[in-house]
């Protein structure tokens, strides 16, 4: 009982990740075109519309149905997603910007008052500029071409043309959102008021200040009502 209640949870914190992206990205598509729209009206239309959709997966080719999508969608595309996301955090977030993140949201703190930096700095590097772009792409056109070459799970052509379908649309999706996407919001790293303290653009006695000041709340019990109060 309790295995299939850890399968119902799992299924429903995946559907509530899901259903939060859909609707945070439909509200800002109508808000952007100056409709404004209740959220709770927006996650009941697409809850129905989900719903209506997950209604295949009830019927007698439901099994075959769902391998076919886990294949083409949850496989091929998301091996194609981690790629592009590799690839954008080298161009746009960039190494710097990551281990200077590391370090001023750990800045301050008692086992590491300067901020702690990426470790092992070498291998993590070699992962983030070599290792995952080019594992995920080879591992996506490898199984690309396995499953053109064969079709997948001897099923037939009429099913296996819905995976090729779905996974068309969520490419071209993918790659019309990178060819339409604006220029970078990001300030430059000199003028990012975040990383001022592991820069070292604030002062010493500001750091120490900031540190007494969290070690002060460190030591307050949150379970003491007149500490609370006070």
């Amino acid at each position: 009982v309790l295995f299939y209640v850890m399968l119902l949870t799992l299924g429903l914190d995946s559907s509530y990740a899901w259903t939060e992206t859909l609707v945070s990205s439909v509200d800002e598509f109508l808000q952007g075109r100056g409709y404004k729209v209740q959220t709770w009206r927006i996650t009941l239309g697409l809850s129905v519309i989900m719903f209506l959709f997950g209604l295949v997966f009830t019927t007698r080719m439901g099994n075959e149905i769902l391998d076919v999508i886990d294949m083409f969608v949850g496989t091929l595309f998301l091996l194609f997603v981690c790629f592009v996301e590799a690839v954008i955090l080298n161009w746009n977030l960039g190494w710097r910007r990551l281990n200077l993140a590391l370090r001023a949201a750990t800045f301050g703190s008692k086992r590491f008052p300067r901020g702690r930096n990426i470790f092992p700095r070498p291998f993590c590097r070699v992962d983030f500029h070599v290792t995952v772009p080019l594992a995920t792409i080879f591992l996506f056109l490898y199984r690309l071409q396995a499953v053109s070459r064969d079709p997948y799970g001897d099923y037939p052509r009429s099913l296996l043309a819905w995976g090729w379908t779905l996974l068309a649309i969520c490419l071209a999706t993918t790659l019309l959102t990178i060819w339409k996407c604006g220029a970078s919001t990001m300030p430059a790293i000199e003028e990012d008021p975040r990383f001022d303290e592991v820069l070292g653009k604030v002062s010493n006695n500001e750091v120490e200040e900031n540190v007494e000041v969290e070690i002060e709340e460190e030591r307050k019990d949150p379970e003491d009502p007149d500490q609370d109060v006070g």
